[in-house]
């Protein structure tokens, strides 16, 4: 029975970080938007990246910025 509470709470646990993450993702790429709107080379750049979400994510990390692809697609869906 401890076991499975054991792992109950590590699922619990390993549910909240991805959670966490991916708040942290969805921040990240809303600010490296919103740097791109005041910046005409980073437009340039993602615009670049055409339909490549993994390119979008090269051209953020560039700047700082910590998001994934799937975060893309997700922020693109959404708008």
């Amino acid at each position: 029975m401890s076991f499975l509470l054991r792992n109950l709470e590590n699922l619990a646990s390993d549910e909240m970080k991805s959670l966490q993450e991916t708040t942290m993702s969805k921040k990240q790429l809303e600010d490296f938007f919103a740097k791109a709107q005041s910046n005409t080379k980073l437009q340039e750049q993602i615009h670049e990246c055409g339909e490549n979400n993994s390119c979008v994510v090269a051209v953020g990390e560039k700047y700082g910025h910590k998001f994934s692809p799937a975060t893309v697609s997700h922020w693109q869906r959404d708008h």
